[in-house]
């Protein structure tokens, strides 16, 4: 993630604790947007985190190797 948009979700961050009755900010990783929306259900169910509680996706992706020539 850039340095950017980790500065600009800190400052969100930051605002979020200091207004009366904002939800906190969660940052939740997964390799496709259905295994983050289920990661985000796990931690509400096991009460990590409120369902209104603020959550942002990182969604990584990329081109998968080819596991040909690699020794195992």
């Amino acid at each position: 993630m850039s340095r950017g948009i980790l500065s600009r979700l800190d400052r969100l961050e930051a605002a979020a604790s200091t207004s009366k009755g904002a939800r906190p900010w969660h940052r939740i990783i997964a390799c496709s947007h259905e295994e983050a929306e289920a990661k985000h259900s796990a931690l509400v169910a096991s009460g990590q985190l409120s369902k209104d509680d603020n959550a942002v996706y990182r969604i990584i992706t990329g081109v998968p190797r080819s596991q040909k020539g690699i020794a195992r």
